[in-house]
């Protein structure tokens, strides 16, 4: 009679089971170990502040590898090793830094960067950022590229932008240039910001960012005008032009780094504008 009768074909089972396990376990080892590995040892090249920003703020700044000259905060990042402007980045100190990708903002960027990128097999990724919802979205893309959890940022975002804004007391434009004046109009995160802070936009008859003149100023007669120039040039300009058409506008000038850039920061420029206007209100 055979030892093994009735529960040998179980036995062999089991053996078979265990050789396979020992057998593959060190592939499947490999293969966690690389995908950890992918997932926090990226390395990152961001060609705009905003991006920069974001990645910092993530916790996943050790994953970038180059950066502009533009891109100063938070403080780490102006040790970056910098590639050149994000309007004229160099392709080959980016090529230097093996990059796994390269991030950037299709607004004001060079669209043969991307050209140049894919024709050296560097993978990048460009986003556009026309409202709060599209800075939600890049925090959450970002987050998801480097593992890293977006909750925080989001929640802070949620908490100012994400109601709707009834408190409208005072009415005001936004330039980001004199000479021209061009100011942010409607389905732009600047008038967002506007709107969060409690000002009416009186430019948000148009879409975008769009010239307009000193008649249009005397005509709507803000309550406020916001200047985003840290140029001394320039203010001094808007404080003619302001005098010149007996506006009786309070001029703010604010810092183009916090104003204009489509990050989670959006949040301290609106915390930023409602305490100017506290004396106003």
């Amino acid at each position: 009679m055979c030892l093994f009768e009735g529960n040998f074909p179980m036995i062999l089972n089991k053996l078979v089971v265990k050789t396979w396990i020992l057998r593959h376990s060190f592939f499947v080892f490999l293969f966690l170990f690389f995908t950890f590995f992918d997932a926090y040892g990226l390395k990152i090249v961001s060609l705009s502040p905003s991006i920069t920003e974001i990645i910092f703020a993530l916790g996943a700044g050790d994953m970038l590898v180059g950066n502009t000259t533009f891109c100063n905060y938070p403080e780490e990042a102006k040790y970056v090793t910098k590639i050149g402007s994000y309007i004229n980045p160099s392709i080959e100190k980016i090529l230097i830094l093996k990059p796994d990708i390269v991030l950037g903002m299709k607004e004001g960027m060079d669209k043969t960067i991307k050209i140049k990128l894919d024709e050296l097999n560097i993978k990048s990724k460009f986003y556009s950022a026309n409202n709060v919802n599209d800075i939600k979205y890049i925090i959450r893309d970002i987050a998801k590229l480097t593992g890293k959890s977006p909750d925080k940022l989001i929640e802070k975002i949620d908490k100012y932008y994400g109601k709707s804004f009834n408190d409208i007391k005072n009415n005001g434009i936004f330039l980001v240039s004199v000479s021209p004046f061009i100011a942010a109009g409607k389905k732009t995160f600047i008038d967002e910001i506007l709107r969060c802070a409690g000002i009416k936009n009186l430019v948000d008859n148009f879409v975008g960012y769009s010239q307009i003149n000193g008649e249009y100023l005397l005509e709507k007669q803000p309550e406020i005008i916001i200047l985003s120039m840290m140029n001394k040039r320039q203010n001094n300009l808007m404080k003619e032009v302001i005098k010149r058409f007996s506006l009786n506008s309070k001029l703010f000038i604010v810092d183009p780094d916090l104003y204009n850039r489509p990050s989670y920061r959006i949040v301290d420029a609106c915390i930023d504008l409602r305490e100017k206007l506290k004396d106003l209100n």
